[in-house]
């Protein structure tokens, strides 16, 4: 297995124990052409996975926030996650959710016309399945690959089109603006969204 790790914190970076399976990646120093700011949070990670696939190397692979076990308190440790025993044609996540659309524009009204396009130019239907919420999961490597490849893409052909609202007055979160695309892309494939919060994912470890 294989865990990257990101935070826009370089002391909480250090702080976290690691084990050979993880890497961490600060945010500032992630250098993309697009997607620049750190405070588009994971999703700069993700745009960058997306244009260096040869970094994803192993059979499984996760992103993960450094906090994971501030946040997850419910889920295995981060550095047991390589402990749990994935299935393939699966996503693994703590922030598994249904009706992730209505959800998201109830949490931010003007991601809503964003939504519509993505799906309407990728053919996308579905509204109401479970989904992965945030970035914080973990599936196998084809999945993941086929996911930050399309991120990349999809950011550079639409998301500019939107720059204009991220200004102090809207006060609208680049990051939970792009994790869209993470819930809109795993809501439209054939997989198993799987909580990994259930203990019954990881019997090794209670």
């Amino acid at each position: 297995m294989q865990l990257f790790i990101t935070h826009s914190s370089i002391c909480i970076l250090k702080k976290l124990n690691t084990k050979n399976f993880m890497s961490k990646f600060f945010l500032s120093k992630i250098q993309n052409e697009n997607c620049q700011d750190y405070s588009f949070g994971s999703n700069k990670l993700i745009y960058f996975l997306g244009k260096n696939p040869d970094l994803v190397q192993e059979e499984f692979v996760g992103i993960a926030d450094a906090k994971w076990n501030r946040k997850f308190k419910s889920c295995a440790k981060i550095q047991h996650l390589n402990m749990i025993k994935y299935n393939k044609n699966t996503v693994y996540t703590p922030c598994k959710k249904n009706e992730w659309y209505k959800k998201s524009i109830e949490e931010m009204p003007k991601t809503k016309d964003f939504i519509d396009e993505v799906l309407e130019k990728n053919k996308f239907k579905n509204k109401d399945s479970f989904t992965v919420y945030e970035n914080n999961f973990i599936c196998e490597k084809s999945l993941f690959n086929n996911f930050t490849s399309w991120f990349y893409q999809t950011f550079n052909s639409i998301f500019f089109k939107y720059k204009n609202l991220f200004n102090e007055n809207n006060k609208i979160s680049k990051n939970f603006f792009c994790e869209r695309l993470t819930a809109i892309y795993f809501a439209n494939q054939d997989i198993e969204i799987q909580n990994i919060s259930n203990v019954d994912c990881f019997p090794k470890l209670f």
